[in-house]
């Protein structure tokens, strides 16, 4: 959880984005850092397709729960994505299965790193050596051949 917070920056957002809390069904859910939290601190009601609204209209993907195999769960909550656009939902929203008493962390596929593309080969230009560049930057002409 801390890597994830450092590299989502999830405290650089002031205050969360609540979401859903409601006391009768022992949910809560909000998004902090572009990351959605959903919690379920019901000890004996699961939900099937609850409907949590979200920000961004893009599929999301589960990146932990408290569900998994090595944190003492049951591994009943799949990893795979979820589509935010539900039809006949006004906005985006994520439909969820969320067992009792547990959370879930869920992240935009277009924040994932997983899902992010493989960086570029460096251009022969970018190979130069740092100290060369900076120098070019002060505005140093480049070395002529001889």
């Amino acid at each position: 959880m801390i890597h994830t917070a450092r590299f989502y920056k999830i405290f650089d957002q002031r205050y969360a984005d609540l979401k859903w809390i409601r006391d009768d069904d022992h949910v809560l859910a909000f998004e902090r850092g572009g990351l959605v939290f959903v919690f379920n601190f019901d000890p004996t009601r699961s939900y099937t397709g609850l409907t949590i609204p979200v920000s961004r209209g893009c599929d999301h993907r589960v990146l932990f729960t408290s569900d998994d195999y090595c944190y003492g769960g049951y591994g009943r909550i799949g990893h795979e994505e979820h589509s935010a656009m539900i039809p006949g939902m006004q906005g985006p929203h994520l439909m969820l299965y969320l067992p009792a008493r547990t959370c879930m962390v869920l992240a935009p596929v277009d924040l994932d790193p997983s899902k992010k593309p493989e960086p570029e080969a460096p251009k022969a230009d970018d190979a130069a050596p740092a100290e060369a560049k900076k120098v070019r930057a002060k505005g140093t002409p480049k070395a002529k051949k001889a």
